[in-house]
């Protein structure tokens, strides 16, 4: 009875789906019309229309590669198929497109660090495939529900935070302004282990601290920033850890055998990122703690406890620059060395955190 009422006075249901074209609004609209002559005169008309909305729009094929995601034809796999869980690190031509397309995304380069070469993963198994199927599933999910599209907060810092973002995310065949979006970053890790990360992904394997931003995989914009992480010392002992200063080209970790230190670059899948801010994200000194001064609301001393990314978003994005025993939003000297922290003026570099969806290309 409560429906047949809403109707009689003319009341419709919502059309939610913010991904449809206009046209198609527009054709559900009149077909729900409570004036008879408001609607479409035959099904041979809705027919018509729905024809005409279906030749407007993109192919939605799903992408069965990343080179079809991205449209980038240079990252086009071999037709021959690895067994599932091998790998293979091919060498690249210095002067190969391949070489060229990911020389673009190093983003900045600075003294002291330098690319020896340049290897092309190649990876068996399905790991691609499944990371292709849950980046569109993400993508459809985020379409229709409105509960997946977190409201941001409107403080210039967040929205400069996430301009930056917005602008090393990759053209993919989604169209403009898609609902998940592809960013290539950096992932350093110790020589011995390069191969295991980029078989299975990156893993929130803590051994320092719980994590500088929150829970997760980190990676870097810049190659360069990456390079760091590489170098690190993969500790094993009971907490509190001691912080490892980023901010020293100090190698503290053998490279490989050929004296080199790896660094990967994952296609990340992001689609709703959290921008952590000084302004926001960085609580007042609890003066019974002073080892979590200076360091954000995210951030845990004990690597065998996390803190959970901001809910409803499956990333954190951070720009960054060197605070070291400087407090980030206070400037007040610091009893321990912060490292790395939040910064929205003198940005050294940005970080990426996420749950872990992503690909080695």
């Amino acid at each position: 009875m409560v429906i047949m009422r809403k109707l009689d006075k003319g009341e419709r249901p919502a059309f939610t789906r913010v991904d449809a074209p206009p046209a198609l609004k527009d054709l559900v609209a009149r077909c729900l019309a409570h004036d008879p002559t408001h609607r479409p005169t035959s099904m041979w008309e809705v027919h018509r229309e729905l024809t005409a909305i279906l030749q407007q729009l993109p192919d939605t094929s799903a992408p069965t590669n990343l080179a079809a995601l991205l449209s980038q034809p240079v990252l086009q796999q071999p037709a021959h198929a690895l067994p599932s869980g091998t790998i293979q690190l091919v060498d690249e031509a210095a002067t190969s497109d391949f070489c060229a397309f990911v020389r673009a995304r190093m983003r900045r380069e600075a003294a002291g660090v330098s690319v020896s070469r340049i290897c092309r993963v190649h990876v068996g198994g399905s790991r691609t495939a499944t990371f292709l199927d849950l980046f569109m599933r993400e993508a459809s999910s985020r379409s229709s529900n409105h509960m997946l599209r977190p409201a941001n907060p409107a403080d210039a810092a967040f929205a400069a935070g996430l301009h930056k973002l917005k602008s090393l995310f990759e053209r993919t065949c989604l169209g403009p302004s898609p609902p998940c979006n592809i960013v290539l970053a950096w992932h350093g890790t110790p020589a011995q282990y390069v191969e295991a990360v980029c078989r299975d992904g990156p893993r929130a394997f803590r051994t320092t601290d719980g994590g500088f931003f929150g829970a997760g995989s980190y990676f870097a914009m810049e190659l360069e920033y990456a390079t760091r992480y590489a170098m690190m010392q993969v500790l094993h002992a009971a907490p509190p850890m001691p912080v490892f200063n980023r901010s020293i080209l100090t190698p503290v970790q053998a490279p490989s055998a050929s004296g080199e230190y790896p660094v990967i670059l994952f296609a990340v899948s992001v689609a709703s990122a959290y921008v952590v801010t000084p302004g926001t994200d960085y609580p007042a000194d609890d003066p019974s703690q002073p080892a979590r001064w200076g360091f954000s609301s995210f951030y845990s001393p004990d690597p065998t406890h996390s803190v959970a990314l901001m809910p409803k978003y499956n990333a954190h994005f951070v720009p960054v620059k060197y605070s070291g025993r400087v407090h980030c939003v206070t400037g007040k000297p610091l009893p321990l060395d912060t490292d790395y922290q939040a910064a929205t003026e003198g940005v050294d570099a940005s970080e990426l955190l996420h749950m872990a969806r992503a690909v080695s290309v």
